[in-house]
């Protein structure tokens, strides 16, 4: 090999695993402003699985496991986030947020089935403010959410707690509903 393409590969290699590691570095979603319950996006988060579960199924179906479209709704029905969310069967979640890609949009938890057709998902994310440059401080994210008799819906509530940087001074919180439909290959 010529030391141009040695050069050349060895910038490529350089490259892609700095991709790979700013990528896993900035993963998360577009955080809510916890002051106002309108929904306002304001920031983003990354998000870490805190727990993990087994997968289960609702009367022989896939159960939570699947690909979803949900919207997070706030009391006064403002929309909070319309994001696409895949549940895996070892328990980690994985959510594209519709929020602006500078808040690094993706982000991840952990969920555990608590009922028949229950299931809690955890996140434990770190926020930022909007421009995605100065640290706010984590976010914990709790969602309870409860399958219907077809397994292609759900619905169900959350609640976000911002804290300080501190991680103990609480700045404010939200929360509401969901609603999910199952995203299938037909």
């Amino acid at each position: 090999m010529t030391t141009t393409i040695r050069a050349a590969l060895a910038a490529t290699c350089l490259a892609s695993i700095s991709l790979v590691y700013s990528a896993t570095a900035g993963a998360s979603c577009a955080a809510y402003d916890v002051t106002a319950p309108t929904g306002a996006a304001t920031s983003g988060f990354i998000r870490t699985a805190l727990h993990s579960g087994p997968a289960a199924s609702v009367e022989g179906g896939p159960g939570i496991v699947g690909l979803w479209r949900a919207k997070f709704l706030a009391p006064n029905g403002a929309l909070v986030d319309d994001a696409n969310v895949m549940w895996h069967a070892d328990g980690t979640e994985l959510m594209n947020s519709g929020k602006a890609p500078i808040t690094q949009s993706f982000c991840m938890g952990t969920w555990v089935q608590t009922g028949h057709a229950t299931y809690k998902l955890h996140h434990y994310a770190k926020s930022w403010d909007n421009t995605g440059t100065v640290y706010v401080g984590p976010a914990d994210i709790l969602e309870v959410v409860t399958l219907d008799s077809t397994g292609n819906r759900y619905t169900g509530t959350f609640s976000i707690t911002q804290y300080a940087i501190d991680e103990k001074t609480v700045l404010g919180g939200v929360s509401g509903t969901i609603s999910a439909t199952r995203l299938t290959a037909n």
